[in-house]
């Protein structure tokens, strides 16, 4: 039996928690603003639109600056070089990671228990109009394993 389905199975339901489409920004930049040790991300594609501050992505962004802020370790795993240079920017340590074959995951890891996983890029259009789905699952051993990903990626 997979390590997932044991844990989907076996798990409180309320510990899974779904985002369709346009609810990513609403349900996850909370999970930011409350983080309070480490936030780590792996994503495809980040983009920055300083001249839309209204967009939810970039709300998003601004959570992900506020957040950097503080004592909160940010680390994020990316091929976006321009997003990269930005977060740099703003004190959040950052891989461009140029593989031989690519890194399309889309992966939020906050503090010991959270994940958040699904098709969302961090884009206007994975936001706001694309058809995407995701899920934030709260379990330690879920996280361990991604964490273990992660840090694969980050060497």
């Amino acid at each position: 039996m997979s390590k997932i389905y044991f844990l989907l199975k076996t798990n409180k339901m309320e510990n899974i928690q779904t985002i369709i489409g346009r609810e990513f920004p609403d349900k996850v930049i909370p999970l930011i603003q409350q983080a309070k040790k480490e936030i780590d991300i792996v994503v495809f594609d980040w983009r920055w639109y300083p001249e839309q501050p209204a967009y939810s992505i970039q709300k998003f962004n601004q959570a992900i600056v506020q957040k950097a802020k503080s004592p909160v370790v940010i680390k994020v795993i990316l091929i976006t070089k321009a997003t990269a240079a930005i977060l740099k920017s703003c004190g959040v340590e950052v891989s461009v990671r140029e593989f031989g074959g690519l890194v399309h995951s889309k992966l939020i890891l906050i503090d010991d228990d959270i994940v958040v996983i699904g098709s969302h890029n961090f884009t206007y259009n994975a936001f706001e109009t694309n058809f995407e789905s995701s899920v934030i699952v709260k379990d330690e051993f879920a996280h361990a394993e991604f964490k273990k990903y992660f840090q694969n990626l980050w060497i």
